[in-house]
């Protein structure tokens, strides 16, 4: 069934354009960052209504020994994904904060992403949310500098236990115990839970 499904899909884009790959993975992520966003409204429980309005989540998700991906998801549609290079170091380097040269340098290209394609290519509302989807081992400080340079936006999913859980340090951490649990043994899961989104995390074991 899925290979007449992507076979009918390459048929219909390739009427007008040449289709390279489909890439389950960012299919996936977008399900998991949009099912995020909905948990941290606590609209899960609204969304037969459909009640809450479409914004713009940018994602920032790290695995140890891998690069950077980004992903824009607004109104639970993937808008953007790009894989950043450079940024390995982000999981193992000393960060300073704000000032810190990693840290400044990726905020701005997000602010490029955000402001070029986002804002002026597709009309898109301002950024409302940040997410950190990181395992990092310096991730309260990254949290703290894009706080710094984002506001008040930052949302954490604190895989390490050094992540603060008070709003004073001008972010937000997941509250859900059990999401927050699963993704500290492997970020590898949010795909998974992004496709198991109906309302299955009933337990780890499930």
């Amino acid at each position: 069934m899925e290979k007449k499904l992507i076979a009918g899909l390459s048929e219909i884009v390739n009427d007008v354009a040449s289709l390279e790959k489909i890439t389950i993975f960012d299919l996936a992520m977008t399900e998991f960052i949009s099912y995020y966003q909905a948990l941290s409204m606590g609209k899960i429980k609204d969304k037969e209504q459909n009640l809450f309005v479409p914004q713009l989540c940018l994602t920032l998700y790290l695995q140890k020994s891998r690069d950077l991906t980004v992903y824009g998801v607004f109104g639970g549609e993937l808008c953007y994904s790009r894989t950043l290079r450079g940024y390995k170091n982000l999981a193992t380097d000393l960060i300073g904060g704000a000032d810190d040269p990693t840290i400044s340098k990726l905020t701005t290209e997000i602010l490029r992403i955000t402001d070029d394609f986002f804002t002026s290519r597709l009309g898109l509302p301002p950024m409302s949310k940040l997410l950190l989807v990181m395992n990092a081992e310096q991730l309260k400080n990254i949290a703290a500098g894009f706080s710094q340079n984002f506001r008040r936006v930052v949302d954490v999913v604190p895989i390490n236990d050094d992540v603060a859980t008070t709003e004073a340090v001008g972010y937000s951490v997941c509250k859900n115990a059990q999401l927050v649990d699963i993704l500290k043994k492997d970020l590898g899961y949010a795909p998974l839970l992004g496709i198991l989104k109906e309302g299955i995390l009933v337990s780890e074991k499930n």
